[in-house]
């Protein structure tokens, strides 16, 4: 079937005398007005009820201010309506529908918004010459009210951050000034109205931050470029910033700048469905793209390499890592994973002795399972053109790059680089150690997946991956794009009985907990933690984690609320599935079925068992004959939910 790209221009105004711009939303329910005299700013509202008051944007090049008595010259309103191919997403298309205001000024840039039905995003665009130096950016959000924010709190102020911890919940006013926080995060406006703020398209830039300054504001910061570089951090994988330069980024002059995003939906869980940092980012640099595969990964690190009852010394060695391909085999897993310790820390070309890279590809070759391997990101950065040429004889599928912990412009470059060599050796990718998404794997589709997110990995040496945190990131982290939270385990232990054990994991959510995880985080490259011996022991269980995609064709928010719980349904093909989360208080859900459209199908489910409250490993199966007449009742126990695939019926 042929898309077609429908533009038409709306209005066109030529005018020095212009002061004040509005661009509405296709509905007409979300309008932006700029005004451009003297300091630059814009306002938003919803059905004429302000959400932002007038912020100011600015951007300073060159030590000319970009936004401050700049003068108009001209603008454009424009229609976009088209619909975007998203091939490994949580649809498979997607209706990029929104008008477009774009406001030139004599200094030779331009201000760009679009205003869309579920959010509103603006970027600067540069005609200059030659190289620039962009000195600073204002970027304020200043809210309408004294509204609620969900925010990831940063105890290191410095920019040298995984971006892995725990959300807070305050008023605005109740932030501490300079509080400092990397997006998304999430607002309630007390209202009905939820708004949730990030970026797109950051490319040979800085990645934004925000921090409460004066009443209502949100404003922007930015790591400055790095100075003087040292190494550290875990095992010196690390590159620290010791100095940084006065300046945000050094770069081209005729360019597009990353946009600056504010999502509005009506529910908390629209923050779901929305994908507006996947439409904003720039379109595929990569032509062929057949050769990409997502899948389920048997991931070797979180579990430790322990295996039950077999007749080998398991560990960092060929024979595991067979079983570990024949656990995949049997239960058609695309990928292994070998993590941490495969290779010389220094050199990634220098398998350790106990470990037959060829031997094993060879093997997984038979059994259709590929391989991924874990490399810490300088070692990467040092050896890229040998080791990719390496990998790429070996026959190795993809690489998990670590340790970056920055998102400071020298690092923003280094992932282009790494993703565009990859693609150039068809090699998969999946960030460790990383700043949150930012559309990347739109323009580069081989960036599967990325962390940034405080994950079961957690669990190994903290009491902070609690079930509340669990249905915080659904509505803040993962609005941004895949997660690699990485799901499946299958010790599960009440909270009061949890403690960390390093070689032996646990988590204190249910069961049926995990097993949502698996439809709930979205994730292209999807891992599967825990020990193959541990699944082989549950294999009702572990077929339904086999059995749920990884990229989807439709998903809906069905219900829920950031941090208390929620329900939602994706479908693949003719397939639905459903999944439920919860966290600290029991909850009841009524499923509609309306979903399903005509026909009758097997409703396979799984859900808290009744011995769940006090054995979280306890899971009751159902398999139950429905059709988009009926609805189902669910109980979700503390730190419980359910998962359930529709098969139709032929």
């Amino acid at each position: 079937m042929k898309y077609i790209t429908v533009v038409f221009f709306l209005s066109m105004l030529y005018s020095v005398e212009a002061k004040i711009y509005t661009v509405a939303s296709p509905d007409k329910r979300i309008v932006v007005t700029v005004n451009t005299d003297e300091q630059m700013v814009y306002s938003v509202t919803r059905d004429g009820k302000s959400l932002l008051d007038p912020s100011a944007i600015l951007l300073q090049i060159n030590n000319i201010q970009l936004g401050n008595k700049s003068k108009p010259i001209g603008s454009i309103v424009k229609e976009i309506n088209e619909i975007v191919d998203q091939p490994f997403g949580k649809y498979s298309k997607i209706i990029d529908h929104c008008n477009e205001l774009s406001i030139r000024f004599k200094e030779n840039f331009t201000l760009q918004f679009r205003a869309y039905n579920n959010g509103v995003a603006y970027r600067f665009i540069t005609g200059l010459g030659g190289k620039v130096t962009v000195n600073n950016e204002v970027a304020e959000f200043v809210f309408s009210g004294n509204y609620e924010v969900v925010y990831p709190f940063e105890e290191n102020p410095k920019f040298l951050t995984p971006q892995e911890t725990q959300y807070l919940t305050k008023k605005i006013q109740d932030i501490p000034e300079g509080h400092f926080f990397w997006p998304p995060v999430m607002i309630r406006t007390g209202e009905g109205i939820v708004l949730a703020v990030t970026e797109s398209d950051l490319l040979d830039y800085a990645g934004m931050y925000l921090q409460r300054s004066a009443g209502n504001k949100l404003s922007a910061v930015f790591p400055r470029y790095p100075k003087t570089e040292k190494p550290g951090g875990w095992n010196d994988y690390n590159m620290l910033v010791e100095d940084r330069e006065d300046f945000i980024a050094s770069t081209t002059g005729l360019r597009n700048y990353p946009w600056r995003l504010i999502a509005i939906e009506e529910k908390e869980i629209g923050l779901i469905e929305n994908d507006l940092v996947y439409l904003l980012a720039s379109p595929s640099q990569i032509g062929d793209i057949s050769w990409i595969k997502p899948g389920k990964v048997a991931w070797d690190w979180w579990c430790n390499w322990n295996l039950d009852n077999v007749t080998f010394q398991t560990g960092m060695n060929t024979q595991t890592f067979k079983y570990f391909i024949d656990f995949a085999a049997d239960y058609k897993l695309e990928y292994i994973i070998l993590d941490e310790g495969w290779s010389s820390k220094d050199d990634l070309t220098k398998p350790v002795s106990a470990v037959d890279i060829p031997a094993l590809v060879n093997y997984g070759k038979q059994k259709n399972v590929q391989l991924i391997l874990w490399c810490p990101w300088h070692t990467m950065d040092i050896q890229m053109n040998v080791v990719l040429e390496q990998f790429e004889k070996w026959g190795i599928a993809g690489l998990k790059i670590d340790f970056m912990d920055r998102d400071d412009q020298k690092m923003v470059n280094f992932y282009e680089r790494i993703a565009k060599a990859c693609a150039e050796k068809k090699l998969l990718i999946d960030f460790h150690g990383a700043y949150k998404p930012t559309g990347m794997r739109r323009t580069y589709p081989n960036v599967l997946n990325r962390e940034g997110v405080m994950g079961a990995e957690y669990n190994k040496w903290s009491d902070r991956v609690t079930a509340e945190h669990n249905v915080t990131i659904p509505f803040t982290r993962m609005f941004a794009g895949p997660m690699d939270y990485t799901p499946g385990s299958m010790r599960n232990v009440k909270p009061g009985w949890f403690k960390p054990v390093f070689e032996k994991p646990m988590t204190m959510t249910n069961r049926s907990q995990q097993l949502a995880m698996f439809i709930v985080y979205y994730a292209p490259l999807q891992m599967l933690s825990d020990a193959p011996t541990a699944y082989e022991r549950e294999p009702d269980i572990t077929s339904f984690i086999a059995s749920v995609p990884v990229v989807w064709d439709e998903t809906r928010g069905i219900e829920g609320r950031c941090g208390e719980y929620l329900v939602i349904t994706r479908r693949k093909g003719d397939i639905w599935f459903a999944a439920g989360m919860n966290g600290l208080q029991k909850k009841s859900v009524l499923l509609d079925l309306s979903f399903l459209g005509p026909g009758n199908f097997s409703a396979t489910i799984f859900k808290d068992g009744i011995n769940s409250a006090f054995n979280p490993t306890d899971t009751e199966k159902l398999v139950l004959s429905v059709s988009s007449q009926d609805q189902i009742k669910i109980d979700m126990l503390e730190g419980g939910g359910f998962a359930i695939r529709f098969d139709p019926v032929k």
